[in-house]
């Protein structure tokens, strides 16, 4: 029993942790009328007062800068608002998700057999692993973009002073209009220190969620994999009685339904979320990779401005690719069920029996599929779509650069 519990807490340990660190983890049993229903409220506070509302009303305030405009977007008021909208999102459905971290922890408690446990295992190592991706790339981009933004107020301030300048206007953390003087100490020093709070706030909360979905999505297919082998064994005893055979097949039917359930959950627990995400995901990359070659194309290149560039993009695009990579396994997982029937051996049955299979075949011809908000199926062809878009997009900027920047 301990081994069980064990994998369980491999495959949803690190999505757990950084999510209570949040307020958003589902899993909690607590009341909805406690102060831990609502521990997503600071952080969502903090995001939205120091980097969402002040970076949108600065976009009024910078006139035709093009430039200035896109960075606003592309830095962070498009990404930490896809993290609130996240944060929003698994609040909401709080309860909802609840009932999947109970079933996943059910089916580790009730699975037995060793072939089974095997194939729940390497899955739970693999969500594990794309767990750690997601928090390192998250936490990572926190540090490189703090290491970049005090590198960027180190050299404003050398420049100032060896020119002789004494007010001068300070770089905050990310750039926004505030209510008071951002200029003035110590508010500086604490409109820096909080947004620095909201980047790890959103940071965290955004690849938690995402490897929740991972984990989530991953054991899925350790049953899909697992039903399979069931129904490959069907045929196997020829004096299997009547009874004990109805009763199997039953059985199968019964977890067969039990997964699409599982699977229906997931989809209206997450498409809309993935829907904002997917239409933002497709815009940003767009706009990065936009400022990417003006960046390069530029006659003064500033390496670690360069570097953040690359790296940012990297990470954007990681969240959309494993979504549709995962969605893709559980997709031919799904198919694969009517194949492990068809290549059971069947014809070691009755024939009152083995056309019971054909109805169990035309049951699992639909395929499990995830969406962004029913809008679009995951898959690695939409990832392809989403890039080509992009690029699109990039050219068409390109080509009408001069246009947009004239006033």
């Amino acid at each position: 029993m301990a081994r069980k519990e064990e994998g369980f807490d491999v495959a949803v340990g690190f999505s757990r942790f950084f999510m209570r660190l949040h307020g958003i983890w589902p899993g909690d049993t607590s009341s909805k009328f406690t102060w831990a229903r609502f521990a997503f409220v600071p952080p969502a506070v903090i995001i939205l007062m120091f980097i969402n509302i002040p970076q949108t009303v600065q976009i009024f305030f910078v006139g035709g800068d093009l430039n200035a405009i896109l960075d606003i977007l592309t830095l962070a008021n498009v990404p930490l608002g896809i993290a609130l909208a996240k944060i929003l999102g698994v609040s909401y459905n709080h309860n909802i998700l609840r009932q999947l971290i109970v079933s996943v922890s059910g089916d580790w408690k009730h699975t037995t057999k060793k072939s089974e446990l095997q194939v729940m295992w390497r899955n739970a190592r693999i969500s594990r692993t794309f767990s750690i991706l997601f928090i390192g790339l998250a936490e990572v981009t926190v540090l490189a973009n703090t290491a970049r933004m005090f590198y960027i107020l180190y050299s404003t301030r050398s420049e100032a002073e060896s020119s002789g300048i004494k007010n001068y206007k300070k770089p905050l953390y990310y750039t926004g209009k505030f209510p008071y003087d951002a200029q003035s100490s110590p508010n500086f020093e604490i409109t820096w220190v909080m947004q620095i709070l909201a980047t790890i706030l959103a940071a965290g909360s955004f690849m938690a969620v995402d490897a929740l979905f991972v984990t989530l999505v991953l054991h899925l297919c350790a049953q899909l994999t697992n039903l399979q082998t069931a129904f490959r064994k069907i045929g196997e005893d020829k004096h299997e009685k009547e009874v004990d055979f109805m009763s199997k097949l039953s059985k199968l039917m019964k977890r067969h339904r039990k997964i699409n359930e599982f699977a229906d959950i997931i989809e209206y627990s997450f498409n809309m979320m993935f829907l904002f995400q997917v239409m933002s995901s497709t815009f940003l990359l767009c706009l990065q990779g936009y400022l990417f070659v003006i960046l390069i194309s530029s006659q003064k290149v500033i390496l670690v401005e360069l570097i953040f560039m690359v790296y940012f993009i990297i990470c954007s695009s990681c969240s959309i690719f494993v979504y549709c990579y995962v969605a893709e396994i559980l997709r031919e997982e799904s198919l694969q069920l009517g194949n492990a029937i068809f290549y059971s051996k069947w014809y070691n049955l009755p024939a009152n029996k083995a056309r019971l299979l054909i109805i169990a075949i035309l049951r699992v011809q639909k395929p499990l599929e995830l969406s962004a908000g029913k809008f679009c199926i995951f898959s690695l062809n939409l990832f392809c779509n989403i890039v080509k878009t992009s690029a699109g997009y990039i050219s068409v900027l390109l080509a009408v650069r001069d246009k947009i920047v004239q006033p």
